[in-house]
């Protein structure tokens, strides 16, 4: 699914209350969050939130009536299946290691994760050769008077980590190897006209408007390749329904079905 808006994030968010895979009534945590998940979150009128991020410098009171919590989203506190959905939007490329974030949050989540991050093609890969993206991530640093911002949040610029629907599948594979995973995706566009305005050199910015009805043009016809926002769900698995044909669940123990290997292999 693709979308075509100024809002990405909102609009998958709204998305998912209408297909009922999140509701305003479940108990969620946003991992490296701040002021705009607040926001939008109000608007969608959720209740029970937990915005959480691994900044000192925010307090509970900003985030009122939602709750705050500090925590790295590498090392969260929670115990498993604390939350029915965790969500982050673009917070794990400033990690040490994304997939431990991602790892995380799966663990804590009941239900699942939805995750915003850049994403890994050829134009995410031209726009960082021409300019309009960065490999490392100066314009947030530099907003934060070269203090925050970086690389867990310090004055380090992080390595803007993007991902492929590949890399995605495997690695929830990976993590849950009982089950079949269940993972959507979600592309978006959205050119930086606010960041590319901000720079000295006006060419990009310029650049950037011209080239738009085109770059919406071919968007539409190839949003996987096109697409400058991306958005995957990942939901848990049934234990009963999505298990793999090769183990069967024993009075809830995943065990290897010993009928599926015989049929496959021969004796010893």
């Amino acid at each position: 699914m693709f979308f075509i808006s100024n809002d990405f994030y909102l609009n998958v968010i709204k998305h998912l209350v209408k297909k009922n895979i999140l509701d305003i009534k479940m108990k969620i945590l946003i991992a490296a969050a701040g002021s705009a998940d607040k926001a939008r979150f109000l608007e969608m009128s959720f209740k029970n939130v937990t915005i959480s991020n691994f900044d000192r410098r925010m307090k509970a009171d900003s985030f009122k009536p939602f709750k705050w919590s500090f925590q790295d989203v590498e090392n969260l506190s929670f115990k498993d299946k604390s939350f029915d959905f965790c969500i982050i939007h673009h917070g794990l490329h400033h990690s040490a290691s994304p997939h431990k974030g991602l790892i995380e949050l799966y663990r804590v989540s009941k239900n699942g994760i939805l995750v915003f991050e850049g994403i890994d093609n050829l134009v995410s890969r031209l726009g960082v050769f021409l300019g309009f993206s960065e490999s490392y991530e100066l314009a947030a640093v530099f907003n934060n008077n070269l203090k925050y911002g970086g690389f867990r949040n310090t004055g380090v610029p992080n390595f803007v980590y993007r991902w492929t629907p590949r890399e995605i599948l495997k690695t929830v594979s990976s993590i849950e190897p009982f089950l079949r995973p269940k993972i959507k995706f979600f592309y978006g566009l959205e050119l930086p006209f606010d960041r590319l305005k901000k720079m000295k050199n006006k060419f990009y910015f310029i650049f950037a408007i011209l080239a738009f009805p085109i770059i919406f043009i071919l968007f539409f016809l190839f949003h996987k390749l096109i697409g400058n926002r991306f958005s995957f769900l990942i939901q848990k698995p049934n234990f009963i329904k999505d298990i793999h044909p090769w183990l069967k669940n024993k009075k809830g123990k995943i065990l290897p079905d010993e009928n599926f290997f015989k049929k496959k292999y021969s004796e010893k």
